[in-house]
Order: structure tokens, then sequence, then C-alpha cells
């Protein structure tokens, strides 16, 4: 595994160089360094798409794919690279140790129990606490760095995720969710979005938990 770096090279690097291109103020961390030339500033829709499980080593060896010839340059994940704490990172634009998501499995001392944080419920048998504790929200009450942006926000997720304690707690309230089953709905929901009418920069993030 490559270590993460957080000094230009990184996934919070990269949420870095979109918050200057959506003039989100400053950043805790540097953007990419060197920063690739994609045109950011000028599009009128950005879509962030994050493919889980996709690393650039397993991309390297299929080179004849449409994403290994559109490729740029790698990024390094963060530590721990577990789902969620990643997720949390591209979202916020911080390492774990600034949103404090460390794993799919936390023990959260609020609760006393261990919790699979992405939806947000018990470890063992199935159910959400925030049916349960009325300061989940609190718990996982994160900003997004995408509030700040100067730009419409949507946030495409699988059904399944679109609409947990999880989902509702970081991204943020002005984004609009979106969900979706299956690549081509991603397709359709993607298309319909970019094709809007509306004067305004829009900036999408889009979530595949496949391959993962």
């Amino acid at each position: 595994m490559d270590k993460p770096s957080y000094e230009g090279s990184g996934l919070v690097n990269l949420m870095a160089s979109l918050g200057r291109a959506f003039a989100a103020g400053s950043s805790h961390y540097p953007a990419l360094d060197p920063d690739p030339d994609l045109g950011l500033e000028d599009a009128r829709t950005v879509i962030l798409w994050i493919i889980d499980g996709l690393g650039d080593h397993f991309l390297a060896r299929q080179p004849a794919s449409t994403l290994a010839r559109d490729r740029v340059r790698g990024l390094t994940s963060v530590f721990p690279a577990t789902t969620s704490a990643a997720l949390t990172s591209i979202i916020t634009g911080r390492p774990p140790r600034g949103h404090g998501v460390t794993g799919w499995f936390m023990y959260v001392h609020e609760l006393g129990a261990v919790t699979a944080w992405l939806p947000f419920g018990p470890r063992v048998g199935k159910g959400q606490w925030s049916g349960i504790e009325p300061e989940s929200a609190e718990l996982l009450q994160r900003d997004p760095i995408w509030d700040r942006f100067e730009a419409e926000t949507h946030v495409v997720q699988p059904s399944w995720l679109v609409d947990t304690p999880y989902s509702r707690g970081v991204t943020g309230r002005y984004a609009r969710r979106h969900g979706y089953q299956g690549l081509d709905e991603l397709r359709e929901v993607l298309v319909r979005i970019a094709r809007e009418p509306g004067r305004q920069r829009r900036f999408v993030y889009a979530y595949l938990s496949r391959p993962d």
C-alpha cells in the first residue's frame, strides 16, 4: 500500500484543488502539486465520480480501458484506507485525524456500542441508531467542503446509502441528494443533472460502491 500524502498528492489535496476552482476559500491542506490543468475553473459542470476499490495499481493492469487511457495522475488515499474513512475525507477535505472517522466499525462512546458507521447502526443485526438516539445527528455531523462552493451541488449515491443517517449528516445542508440502482440509472441521473437548465455552475459528487 502506498503511504498517504496530505502535502500535495492525496485525496485531501484533490478536494483542495476543487475548492479553489469553486472559490471555497482557503483549505487546511494544499492543492495538488503539481496541479494538473483540468479546466476546472471554466467548467460549468464538474462531476467527481468515486469508484470504490478501483485503485491506481489495478487500473495500470487494464491499459486498454477508457479510464486508463484518460488517466492524468495517481493519488494516494488516507490512513486507514477504509471506505468510511476515505469517503468522509473526500467529503470534508480532511484526513481521518481531522474528521474522526477511522473505520467501517467504530466504538462510539456516546452510544456505548460498536457501530457500522455508514449505515449508522449496530454492528450485529439491522436497524439504525437514528430512531433510538436523539443525538445521532450531532455524532454524525461533518461539514462537507462543497457547502462552501460557489455552485449548485448534488450528491449521487446508491439508493441504500443516499438517505442513511450518515449521508444526511455529512452531505450538507444545501446539496440535492439523488439515489440510483445500477450503472444505467447512475448514468441517467448524471446526464439529467448535467443537462438541467440554469446559469449557475454545478458540482456533482457521485459514488459507486462497486467494485469494492
